[in-house]
């Protein structure tokens, strides 16, 4: 659930084609990994109101199904999971519509703990040496409560909320400074925050429509705004460079007219992103956009995308109803294999 136009996708084609979440036949069937390093971690939202969310790991030829499951039999992941992170031999996962967070141990995948408290709409997270820091959007129907939550890494005890404008969603951490990217959540958003974590000070800076993606490197923030395609007048995508030391923009390159990219990592000192179907890249120091794709996937809808190990990991989402599909390509763009994942492939890491 990337976004609120996103959701009701996949709810449309859901009610369309629910027989095939039910069908056996669509079921990934692999061998199990016995430990969870050194690979690939797809965590599956899952569809909503069905609190199936799941995560497949992947190495070395193997896609293990439902690993949260096998290793943890008595609890269930939860309803529509958002993002992963890992940090200090534990792995945070949050859960949107349950409201919680859930701490598994890094290579086990054994449940230590769950963050249910002080939450709402939980979206992305993010962590330092002490504390992690997590989005939340709020309630729907009010535009003024959404807020970074902050607790302690250690053992989970929540430290305060950090009051923010609507719509927080990608995090990141750098120089002892959090940059929050605000697609809008329920509505559409144009800015990031920058929270100093020393003098406790926010600033809001206007970037372009709908930032969905940031990345920082040698001191400046990318931000790839994906711009309005629904529920406002329409927009184009913008790639916005940020000098994290002072806090302004330095650069703004603007995509055509009709060209809404998504996504967005940064791999030796290369930006890839998406555009559609194709996936491009520029150097960190580009003024002008690419002029040609790099390659163009035959996945059905991509629905994640990240760079690990100088390869490109695609997730596609197909119907949100069937099982999806992650496909792996050299950065030169020729595919180098496939595997199967659970509903909803939204998010692709490691740790």
């Amino acid at each position: 659930m990337r976004n609120f136009k996103t959701l009701f996708y996949a709810l449309s084609v859901s009610i369309v084609t629910l027989q095939a979440c039910s069908s056996d036949d669509d079921t990934p069937t692999t061998e199990q990994n016995t430990e969870y390093k050194e690979g690939i971690f797809v965590l599956n939202e899952g569809s909503m109101g069905s609190s199936n969310a799941e995560v497949t790991f992947y190495k070395n030829g193997t896609a293990s199904q439902n690993i949260f499951k096998t290793v943890n039999p008595k609890l269930t992941l939860g309803n529509v999971a958002t993002s992963m992170h890992f940090d200090d031999k534990k792995g945070f996962i949050v859960v949107n519509l349950s409201n919680k967070i859930e701490v598994v141990e890094e290579n086990t995948f054994r449940s230590i703990g769950t963050i249910s408290s002080n939450l709402n709409n939980p979206r992305y997270i993010t962590s330092d040496n002490q504390n992690i820091y997590i989005t939340n959007w709020g309630d729907a129907s009010n535009p003024n409560d959404d807020f970074v939550a902050v607790f302690r890494k250690a053992d989970l005890s929540f430290v305060k909320k950090i009051n923010v404008v609507e719509g927080p969603d990608k995090i990141l951490v750098e120089n002892s400074k959090l940059v929050i990217a605000h697609s809008g959540g329920w509505s559409n958003g144009n800015s990031v925050s920058i929270y100093n974590l020393t003098s406790n000070v926010l600033e809001n800076i206007e970037v372009g429509d709908v930032p969905n993606g940031m990345v920082e490197e040698d001191g400046f923030v990318y931000i790839l705004c994906s711009g309005v395609t629904w529920g406002g007048t329409p927009s184009s995508g913008k790639l916005v460079k940020l000098n994290l030391a002072t806090n302004s923009i330095t650069q703004t390159i603007d995509f055509p007219d009709g060209q809404n990219p998504q996504f967005l990592v940064e791999e030796n000192n290369q930006l890839y992103y998406t555009l559609n179907n194709s996936i491009y890249s520029l150097s960190t120091q580009a003024t002008n956009l690419p002029t040609s794709a790099l390659f163009t996937s035959n996945a059905t809808y991509i629905y994640s995308f990240d760079i690990i190990n100088n390869t490109i990991y695609i997730g596609d989402a197909k119907d949100f109803s069937s099982y999806g599909e992650v496909q792996y390509y050299s950065l030169s763009g020729n595919i180098l294999g496939k595997f199967g994942t659970g509903i909803g492939p939204n998010f692709i890491t490691k740790n």
